[in-house]
């Protein structure tokens, strides 16, 4: 039965990942259409060597493996998949290495998920999660047994785990990104569990820096994408230039086109701030802390007293709604007890679409392009601007537009190895996790100069 999405509806249980090798050779065979469905060529590798050297480590048994990749898009881990079971083998055999001995056959990753993905999405995808064995965690919740399947995989699983280390979608590409402390913890948990079991491997951390290159062939994309917003928010003009892809001398490619997604960015600053009661002019600021009270009044959560940052109050914003919409009780209630259930999760759902909102306004910057954009940033921003009039819309991640066609560029980070940081974990534990993850960043802010100098 179709609900509609005002409406309560059954959770689902956390499910033991079960690694399904016959499925997982099907789906590798799958994954040259899919990626061209999926929008994206093969990825040109930066640094090939460092990841088929660490894999070749990992499948002879000298390391344990946690992969760590860059989540600015969305569709990050299907352009994870592909790396490892397609451009993996092909950058290894081009270096005159090709990987032997993998279990069953293939280049594989154990993926790290939100419980919540099966919820949101396509009812398929929590089977094909459980058969591609990868491992779920409760980010809303305290998860001890999340944890600890994640922490068994990287201890024992025949593939090395893949993981966002920022935790979630970032939008932007070449930012510095923000590192949650979870990978260190991990990295120092495996060097732990090695060590008690009497084990040689090492603990590596590799880490992954995704971006996207667009070709002139998808200027008529990225036009078409700009109409459509500049529709949507009211912002359309002529451009003084000579439309929307002129200039004048002296004036950098694509600059009307920039222009006119700064009239957009504008207008959508003005829109949402009159929906919040805020001036036109309201700094963007305000307009993130006037969503994130919207949610929080809606879910009767009271602002926290002590300093939190955004994203602590969208995962309490999250976990609250999530429990409201997704139930285990549905089937003991009575009529009366479920249209109030309904009405609940009808009221969350609605709380969710400010929290969709603020989530864009804390990661995409609607001030006008300080410097000269190139065809990708322009697409990016474009994208980005169309997520953020989706999720004002009612959408959410899974309505974020892909206009066309682009080439995946892959930059593997210089690894991190825990093991020459175990001394200071057993001195001080905190302060070794906390120094572990500004080395992970700053290997992340190395992989987009790498990325910026290709």
């Amino acid at each position: 039965m179709h609900l509609p999405v005002w409406a309560a509806r059954p959770t689902l249980p956390a499910r033991e990942p079960k690694l399904n090798a016959p499925f997982l050779h099907l789906a590798r065979t799958l994954l040259t259409p899919a990626a061209r469905i999926a929008g994206f060529r093969s990825p040109v590798f930066v640094h090939p060597e460092r990841l088929v050297n660490a894999y070749r480590d990992f499948t002879e048994g000298k390391t344990r493996l946690i992969v760590g990749f860059r989540h600015p898009y969305g569709d990050d881990p299907q352009l994870t998949g592909y790396l490892f079971h397609k451009a993996l083998p092909q950058a290894a055999r081009r270096l005159g290495s090709p990987l032997r001995g993998l279990k069953k056959g293939l280049s594989h990753v154990l993926f790290v998920y939100g419980m919540e993905v099966p919820l949101w999405s396509h009812p398929l995808v929590g089977k094909l999660l459980i058969a591609i064995g990868a491992v779920p965690v409760d980010h809303s919740h305290p998860d001890p047994a999340g944890m600890n399947r994640i922490r068994r995989a990287i201890l024992e699983g025949d593939y090395p785990v893949a993981l966002a280390p920022e935790g979630h979608v970032t939008y932007r590409s070449e930012a510095s990104p923000e590192i949650e402390s979870g990978t260190a913890r991990f990295g120092f948990w495996c060097v732990e569990d090695l060590a008690k079991r009497g084990r040689a491997e090492k603990t590596v951390f590799v880490p992954l820096s995704y971006h996207y290159k667009y070709r002139l062939g998808s200027l008529r994309a990225l036009d078409r994408l700009i109409g459509r917003i500049e529709r949507e928010c009211g912002s359309g003009e002529t451009d003084a230039a000579g439309g929307k892809g002129g200039t004048t001398a002296g004036e950098w490619p694509f600059a009307s086109r920039a222009r006119a997604l700064d009239r957009a960015a504008s207008a959508i600053r003005s829109i949402l701030a009159a929906s919040y009661g805020l001036p036109p002019d309201s700094p963007q600021g305000d307009l993130l802390l006037a969503a994130i009270g919207s949610c929080e009044r809606i879910l009767g959560i009271e602002p926290p007293k002590e300093e939190a940052g955004p994203m602590e109050r969208f995962y309490a914003m999250r976990g609250v709604a999530w429990d409201r919409i997704f139930r285990g009780d549905l089937s003991r209630m009575g009529g009366l007890e479920r249209n109030l259930a309904d009405r609940g999760a009808g009221e969350a759902w609605f709380a969710m679409r400010h929290m969709e909102v603020a989530e864009l306004l804390y990661h995409v910057d609607l001030s006008p392009a300080s410097a000269p954009e190139g065809l990708s940033d322009l697409f990016e921003r474009a994208i980005n601007l169309g997520d953020l009039l989706g999720r004002a819309c009612g959408g959410t991640l899974a309505d974020r537009p892909s206009p066309a066609r682009k080439r995946p560029i892959v930059v593997v980070g210089e690894p991190v190895r825990f093991d020459d940081l175990a001394e200071e974990y057993r001195a001080g534990k905190k302060e070794a996790i906390k120094k572990a993850t500004l080395i992970i960043k700053r290997r992340f802010e190395d992989c987009i100069h790498d990325y910026k100098s290709v």
